[in-house]
């Protein structure tokens, strides 16, 4: 995989801004590591290449003018929000210690490739297939609750039963 799809986003806006990348380099270095990874994690419905080569060389050119569009100017979309927000690790010197969601030490999470599916039916249905039953769900609830470490204040409570 190229280095640059090791910086952070930070450090992609600072190789932008210095001249040593343009944002068309980082589009093509992720576009290449989608063509590489995606096809064994199938992570991605669509990915719109020309579309990404466009807004990069118009985020170039921009550049070349002197029409800077923030600290992150370049840097494709996904990763500059995160930055923004300081929510991705900065542990890239460390890449086997960047994520680590339970670790009172974190320092934001890691922008990754992954995707599961669960496949639930009903057990009326399941049983007049002749499955085998190897749990049951009786209760479901959906929560993005979070704790926001730049405002320091809780977001939304957690669910209570």
């Amino acid at each position: 995989m190229s280095e640059i799809t090791r910086q952070t986003a930070e450090q992609l806006a600072e190789g932008i801004r210095a001249g040593r990348l343009s944002s068309l380099d980082v589009v093509e270095a992720y576009l290449a590591r989608i063509a590489v990874v995606d096809p064994a994690v199938e992570a991605y419905v669509g990915v719109l290449a020309d579309r990404a080569r466009t807004q990069a060389r118009r985020r170039d050119a921009d550049a070349r003018e002197g029409r800077w569009r923030g600290p992150l100017h370049g840097v494709p979309v996904a990763f500059a929000a995160l930055a923004n927000m300081h929510a991705l690790s900065r542990r890239n010197d460390e890449p086997t210690r960047a994520s680590r969601p339970f670790d009172k030490n974190r320092d934001g999470f890691v922008y990754g490739e992954g995707s599961g599916v669960a496949v639930i039916e009903s057990a009326e249905h399941a049983l007049a297939r002749g499955a085998t039953i190897h749990a049951e769900v009786l209760g479901a609830a959906l929560t993005a609750d979070a704790f926001c470490r730049r405002c320091g204040a809780e977001i939304s409570t957690q669910m209570v039963r």
